[in-house]
């Protein structure tokens, strides 16, 4: 890692966030969270486009894939990793995969906020 890598990630994060906060801004709130929701399905478009092209070089897949998707939402990494496990015929992994990483980050959202009140 050398610090060019890192100022990538960098940049790439902070962009993919302030996308996020501008969706959320233009996006009226509701019941359903659609600027998260539709924020994370941008996130895996860019991410699956960006893994399919070829031309892409390690920089701009850094700045791309790490950083701005990242920033955007780590949902479009998981969401690659799972398929990934599938695709790699490890369905047990993929199910394991997706039950734990919704039932856990869901269930310490809801004990946070539930030690709140």
């Amino acid at each position: 890692m050398d610090f060019r890598e890192l100022m990538l990630v960098f940049a790439g994060g902070g962009s993919g966030s302030v996308l996020r906060w501008l969706i959320s801004r233009v996006l009226p709130a509701s019941v359903f969270p659609f600027s998260t929701f539709f924020a994370n399905i941008l996130a895996v478009v860019i991410l699956v486009f960006a893994m399919r092209n070829q031309d892409l070089n390690d920089s701009w897949r850094l700045f791309l894939l790490t950083g701005f998707c990242g920033g955007l939402s780590t949902f479009s990494t998981f969401s690659m990793e799972s398929v990934q496990l599938l695709k790699n015929g490890h369905s047990g992994l993929f199910f394991l995969n997706v039950l734990f990483s919704l039932l856990v980050c869901m269930g310490i959202v809801y004990a946070l906020l539930k030690a709140r009140t």
